[in-house]
Order: C-alpha cells, then sequence, then structure tokens
C-alpha cells in the first residue's frame, strides 16, 4: 500500500508491463535497436487482431463433451467416472474412446455418465475452478452456449508455434523480444497488452487450417484476413453426440489405402509394435514384419452395422481375423478398435514414410562428399564407400562405383579402389550400382564429390561480429601473455572498454575494423591505460575463428586474441546471492553519481527479488538476467524510491570475488557493485522467519485508507519460504509473490512485500512496519505506529 497514487501507478506501469512477461515466457534479449512500427504494425489490447487471436488460442472445452456436456470448459485430468455400472480413470484424451466403447456397448440406457468429485476444469480463458458437486458443475455449464451453438472460440485455424512478439518503450526501441510457444502463453501475453506496452508480433508467422493446409502471413492485415476466412468453415465439433466422428465407409476405406498402417498397441501391449499393415483398392491387404517381410494377408472390408463401423479381417492370423469395432474415427491417421467377440482393442496409426521399396534409403538424400582442397589444386583422395554407408547392409547389397552411368549400367569398369579415389574433375559425379543379392535387381544412385577452398577468409563484417560478442583476451603479444589480465570489450560505434581484472581499473579507446588490399585489418587507437597501450596499432588478422583471433602487424609484430565464455545466470545469481552489495561506482551517461547511492546496502535473492536498505528506507524490486544470441548475459535491473535511478537493462561486464560490474554501452553507464559480506546474523530476523517458515497463514484483519477490507483475503493461505518467496492458495489457484524480513538502517524490523498482479495480492505491496509479532501472529503497519490503523495487515498461523 502506497499513501500516494502516483508511487502505486509508476510502480504497477513499470512491473505489470515487464516483470509479469518476464515470469509468463521465454524471453531473448536483443541489442537495442531504433524500429519505428507503424500503427498498423502495433498490436492493441482491445484491437480486431488482438480479439481475434485470442478467439484463435482460447482454450477449446469441446474435447471432453462426452464427460460433462458443455463446450466452454475442460474437466482437468485424471477424471474417475461410472457408466453402465462400470467405472474408469481417464488419464489422458486417448481414454475418451474407452468411455464411448462403454457407452455403445448398450442401447437401452440412458447414457449417463457420473463423475466421481471433486474435479477442476479449466474455462476457454485458461481459468481453473475447483468443482465439488454435479449441483456446482450444472450452474456452470448454464453459462455455457448450447449445443452447436455459435460460441466465441475459433477452431478452423491454430497457431505454429513458436511465435514471438518485439516489445518497445515509448521511444520505439525494443527493449525485448518475447517468444510464445503454446495457446495458453499467447493468449495470457495477449490479457497483458494494455497500458503503456507496446508490441509487434514478428512476422512471418505460420498458421495451420483445419485441413492442415499453412497460411503464411506478413502482416497484421493478412494476419485477422487469415483467421476471419477461416472461422466457421470446419466441423468444430461443439455437439454431444460422441458417435459423431464425422466417419463414412468412403472416408475409412479412403484412409486405409492412402499408406501403410502401423500396429501401435495391440491388447494395451507392444506385441506386433513395427508389424505393418498395407490395405490395397483391392481390398486385400498385406501385414509386413520390421524387416519387411511379409508375414500374413487376407482380405479387408469396411461395413456399418446399427451406430458403429466395422472393419472385418479375413485371413488365417488368428490375432486380428474377425470384426473390429472403430471406436475412434476423429483423425485419419489413427483408429482405435475394439474386437466384438473378446474385447481385445487394437490401435493402427498410419505411417506414410514406410514403404516396402528396398532402395529407400538410397533414394532419401542427396549424396555428397565435401572435403578441403589443401593444395588448392583440384585434387583430392576420397573414400566413396563413406557416402551410403547408413544403407549398406553387406548380407542385402552389394555396391559398385563408376565414373559414367554408362559404366554403371552395364557392370563395367569398376573403381578398382572405391576407398582411395583420386577425382579427375571438380565437381565429379560418380555413379553407384546398388545390386540386391536376393534377385539381382539393381539401382543406380549418384555421389556428388565437392572439394572447397578452406584457407581462412573472414570479412571484416565477420571480425566485427565476433570481438563484440562477450570479452576478449591479449593471450598473446609476440609471445608474451602479460596482457592476459586485461578483459577487452568491443562496443558499438568504435568504443572500447578496457578492465584490468588484477585491480579493477578500467580504461577507454577506440577500435574498428577496415578491408585494405582484401584482408581484414584491426586498428586499436586512444588506448590510454599502462601497458594494454602497446596493442595500438594496425593489425591484420591472419588466422579467424568465432572466439580466436591471429593479427600480424607492420613491423612483423603478432597478437593473439582469445574471447572469454559469456558468463551466465547461474554465475551470477551464486555471486550476487552470497552477500550483500554496496553501490562502488555509478557512471550514469557519463556522469558521476555514486555519492546518490553510497549508503544503500543490496540483498539479491534467488528468485529476484530485491532489497536496499537506507536509514528508515527500504527500496525494492527485481533483478533478471537472461543470455541474447550470442551468449552475452543482459540482466534488467528495476528498483523503486530512492534507488529508481540505477534501473536499467546492462550487460554483465564482470564477476569477480569482490566486484560485480554491469554496463549500457548506448547511455555510457557503468554501475559497480562491491561485496560486503558481515558474517554475522539477525538473531530477531531468523526467529521471525522460523516461526513464518513453519505452517501456513492467513490475513485475519486487513485495511485499506482507514476501510476494513479483510473479505477480500478470504480462504486464502500464505506459505512463507526459504529465498523471498511467499505463495498464496486461494482454494487451489496459486500466486507467487516476493518478501522478506528486512532489518532497517535504522535497526527498525520491516517486512517487505513485493507483488503488484492480480487483485487482491497488489494491496501487499509495501515495505510494512513488524509492529507485533509472535510465532502465531504478525502484526504489520504502512506507518511505524501500532495505533495507526490505515493501513494495517495481520497474519495469523492456521
Amino acid at each position: 500500500m502506497k499513501k500516494t497514487n502516483l508511487s502505486f501507478n509508476l510502480k504497477s506501469v513499470w512491473l505489470c508491463a515487464f516483470f509479469m512477461l518476464a515470469m509468463l515466457f521465454s524471453c531473448q534479449q536483443e541489442e537495442t535497436e531504433i524500429i519505428n512500427p507503424s500503427n498498423d504494425d502495433v498490436i492493441e489490447g482491445d484491437s480486431a487482431t488482438a480479439n481475434l487471436m485470442a478467439r484463435t488460442a482460447s482454450n477449446d472445452g469441446s474435447i471432453d463433451n462426452i464427460v460433462d456436456y458443455a463446450n466452454c470448459l475442460e474437466v482437468n485430468l485424471p477424471v474417475t467416472v461410472t457408466a453402465n455400472g462400470v467405472t474408469i480413470t481417464i488419464q489422458s484424451v486417448t481414454d475418451y474412446s474407452q468411455l464411448e466403447a462403454i457407452l455403445d456397448a448398450l442401447t437401452t440406457d440412458d447414457d449417463q455418465v457420473e463423475i466421481s468429485f471433486p474435479i477442476t476444469v479449466t474455462l476457454n480463458d485458461y481459468s481453473q475452478i475447483t468443482i465439488t458437486s454435479q449441483q456446482q458443475l450444472d450452474a456452470l455449464i448454464a453459462d455455457c452456449n448450447g449445443e452447436n451453438e455459435t460460441d466465441d472460440d475459433i477452431e478452423c485455424i491454430d497457431f505454429v508455434y513458436p511465435i514471438s512478439f518485439s516489445i518497445y518503450n515509448t521511444d520505439f526501441q525494443v527493449i525485448d523480444t518475447v517468444t510464445v510457444n503454446s495457446d495458453q502463453e499467447l493468449y495470457s501475453f495477449l490479457d497483458t497488452l494494455n497500458g503503456p506496452v507496446i508490441a509487434s508480433l514478428n512476422f512471418p508467422v505460420s498458421l495451420e487450417a483445419a485441413n492442415g493446409d499453412i497460411v503464411v502471413v506478413n502482416s497484421n492485415a493478412e494476419l485477422t484476413t487469415a483467421i476471419e476466412n477461416a472461422d466457421g468453415t470446419c466441423d468444430e465439433d461443439d455437439d454431444y453426440d460422441w458417435n459423431d466422428d464425422d466417419c463414412t465407409e468412403e472416408f475409412i476405406e479412403l484412409a486405409l489405402k492412402e499408406c501403410v498402417w502401423e500396429i501401435s498397441q495391440y491388447n494395451n501391449t507392444n506385441t506386433f509394435n513395427d508389424y505393418y499393415i498395407d490395405f490395397d483398392s483391392s481390398y486385400n491387404f498385406t501385414a509386413y514384419d520390421a524387416s519387411g517381410n511379409a508375414v500374413h494377408d487376407g482380405s479387408w472390408s469396411v461395413a456399418q452395422s446399427s451406430a458403429n463401423f466395422v472393419l472385418t479381417f479375413t485371413t488365417d492370423w488368428s490375432d486380428i481375423s474377425g470384426d473390429w469395432i472403430i471406436v475412434d474415427c476423429e483423425h485419419d491417421y489413427e483408429f482405435d478398435l475394439i474386437h466384438t467377440s473378446n474385447n481385445i482393442n487394437m490401435q493402427i496409426e498410419q505411417e506414410c514414410n514406410t514403404s516396402n521399396n528396398d532402395f529407400d534409403c538410397f533414394e532419401s538424400f542427396d549424396a555428397q562428399i565435401v572435403k578441403c582442397d589443401d593444395n588448392l589444386d583440384g585434387f583430392e583422395v576420397f573414400d566413396l564407400t563413406v557416402a551410403f554407408n547408413n544403407c549398406v547392409d553387406p548380407a542385402t547389397y552389394n555396391l559398385t562405383y563408376y565414373e559414367t552411368i554408362v559404366d554403371a549400367e552395364n557392370g563395367t569398369n569398376a573403381i578398382a579402389n572405391p576407398q582411395a579415389f583420386t577425382n579427375t574433375t571438380s565437381p565429379q559425379t560418380i555413379y553407384v550400382r546398388v545390386e540386391l543379392l536376393t534377385n539381382g535387381n539393381y539401382e543406380i544412385f549418384e555421389i556428388e564429390l565437392i572439394l572447397e577452398d578452406c584457407s581462412v577468409n573472414c570479412s571484416t563484417q565477420d571480425v566485427e561480429a565476433y570481438l563484440q560478442e562477450c570479452k576478449w583476451n591479449v593471450t598473446s603479444l609476440n609471445g608474451d601473455d602479460n596482457l592476459v589480465h586485461y578483459d577487452l570489450i568491443f562496443q558499438s560505434g568504435n568504443a572500447l572498454t578496457i578492465i584490468n581484472t588484477q585491480d579493477n581499473n578500467s580504461y577507454t579507446g577506440n577500435w574498428e575494423v577496415t578491408e585494405v588490399a582484401g584482408d581484414a585489418v584491426l586498428e586499436f587507437y586512444n588506448v590510454a591505460g599502462p601497458n594494454i597501450q602497446a596493442i595500438n596499432d594496425y593489425w591484420k588478422v591472419t588466422n579467424c575463428d568465432t572466439n580466436y583471433l591471429e593479427f600480424i602487424n607492420g613491423t612483423s609484430q603478432t597478437m593473439v586474441l582469445e574471447q572469454q565464455n559469456c558468463y551466465t545466470e547461474t554465475q551470477l545469481f551464486d555471486a550476487i546471492t552470497s552477500c550483500d552489495w554496496t553501490v562502488y561506482s555509478f557512471i550514469s551517461n557519463g556522469t558521476d553519481q555514486t555519492d546518490n547511492y553510497a549508503s544503500h546496502t543490496y540483498t539479491f535473492h534467488e528468485n529476484e527479488f530485491v532489497y536496499a536498505t537506507d536509514g528508515a528506507a527500504v527500496n525494492y524490486g527485481s533483478l533478471s538476467a537472461d543470455a541474447t544470441g550470442s551468449q552475452e548475459l543482459i540482466v534488467l535491473f528495476a528498483m523503486y524510491g530512492s534507488s529508481s535511478g540505477l534501473g536499467n537493462y546492462y550487460s554483465v561486464d564482470l564477476i569477480s570475488d569482490d566486484y560485480i560490474i554491469f554496463s549500457d554501452s548506448n547511455s555510457n553507464t557503468t554501475l559497480k557493485f562491491e561485496k560486503v559480506c558481515t558474517n554475522t546474523s539477525d538473531n530477531d530476523v531468523e526467529e521471525i522467519q522460523n516461526w513464518l517458515y513453519n505452517g501456513d497463514w492467513q490475513i485475519t484483519y486487513s485495511t485499506m485508507d482507514n476501510v476494513d477490507n479483510t473479505s477480500d483475503y478470504a480462504g486464502i493461505e500464505f506459505d512463507f519460504s526459504t529465498e523471498a518467496n511467499i505463495i498464496a492458495n486461494d482454494n487451489g489457484t496459486i500466486t507467487n509473490l516476493q518478501g522478506d524480513v528486512v532489518r532497517d538502517s535504522n535497526g527498525t524490523l520491516r517486512f517487505v512485500i513485493n507483488y503488484l498482479g492480480q487483485f487482491p495480492y497488489w494491496q501487499l505491496d509495501d515495505d510494512w512496519y513488524i509492529t507485533e509479532v509472535d510465532a502465531n501472529r504478525m502484526e504489520l503497519h504502512h506507518v511505524n505506529d501500532d495505533n495507526n490503523n490505515q493501513y494495517v495487515l495481520v497474519f495469523e498461523k492456521q
């Protein structure tokens, strides 16, 4: 609780816009660049495009209509149900076919399904509710649209994930890239699009229509058109007839004839895994084992019997002979079957990548052998036998190699030693005769021999890109490693930062890569630090790799630069959570502002929660980290109150035993923390923490601006755990908050809660004073006065 609306609004803008995104989605921090999206590119929370996307991503509740007769909610699995006197537990969506078979077994009953409560259901917006009775479920179903009535969800087209969004600040600079991997993540992301969040979808984006067609769109307008055109073009299966599987005899027959079918399950075992059935157009079938041997044959037919379709096998193969009810015909690539006489179940799956072509493997790729032309003379020795090594079974095939296709067809003038063949031209085609040992049948395939110039050939762009990935060290200057302790950070705009890791002093300079006579040349200039200034010169690249560069200058001096391993998120948090930290120096936009923060002491937690004490003031916020595509570790440090000026996106430049350095080259800003380990414990803080960790707590009294709002927290249990985590449980709905016991710099005990998300928990956000506390009760006040009732919060152990 904040005394003024201004405090709350400023923080909520930051936290809701950025940290909720960071918690919900996988984010990759990109290098900031100025991009000005047009109004047509921006996706706003209440726009037509956002609404269409949300309708497409919403949770479709019709998949389990056989259980709940409701399109707007889905029963979470597992769930136990009883039908026709048979009780089963449905573990996955494939188990609905078993329930369907039970309901189909009797035609004289009323097909009632009894649900064993309690259950949890997921609504269209992915929120979840725990249901304890059929009456409670019926009340929820009453709010749904009825059978086959028009509803909001769009089911005839789906997004192909992942997709990503660019997040901009108010200057239209890209500050985040949010990657979305599922319908639920997309729905949640769209729900955050309000206020200051500026987002645009990164195109192209692919969508899959109900018929399997892929639609690629390149703009918001194309996306809107694609979704609108697809809406209502398919059977959304929003009816309550579980026998309505969209099946016909023609549909089933066409599917069976299209490809071979694998027996993926037989009587709940894998007895016939890797057995394939080939249904031909003459209604005969052949079954093959994994080696492609024909093991059974017979005839097949499809007919409709009562409400079911029946697949009949006429064969001496007793395991499958007879009539099979097709209980699941929703997909043309998978059928669930139950035998009419012995109730054995079988599942067959369409396998269009399997055939009985003996030369399939050889046809599956274009064979190439690529070698370096070491002497640049156009000739090398090739081992031709490696080209089809994965396809060759010596007991099945005989391979011979030829320089002409005529010789391959005639089987004459075979290459005598295919394991050591020297090419005669470059490139060159070799012809391979693959002959079956069983019957003499053969086919001819080609191998392309290619020589490449593998000598070093780095462009200026390559060198620039490599140098700006992480830090580099001079590991050799004329064979001497005396400069290895200098970290070189190559920044955009030709700026160079140099850190002496021995004394943590930093220096500046400049760098530039140019092309001279076809060679990439690195120039160091304006480097003024002691010893390291020796690198000022023009250096021609003589050896080039992504993390290793060799140079020579005009006086034949040599230099080697090697790239450091980039820091990881684990390394950062292991270091920064080990002790408290103070601001050793803070240079913002080139101006020294260290004195503004020198009195602050910062404590970091693994869950990204940060608080700083400064006298009676307790500032708090968070520190999150992520690696860029170049593996450079980027942090988002956001603090509020008197520490807010430190907030920024930073690169992690140094993690040492005593210092951590963040920098933002775009604003010429450097933040350097110094470790402060007191090696002392606060008995009061630890005792209160132990009380809180032991058991669940509830809020038994709360006021906001002198108004009693205790009922906002009715039934919510709070679990205070280590590492500043607070878990709120509202009847099964979990919300994660951050908070910890703090002693401020004046020695006063405080309890800080950091959360600005959904109601009612955002009301708890504050740096509270602990006015009364014991093992069973903690009373908090916004003002350090237990007689002040303007903002009060009381937790009691349950």
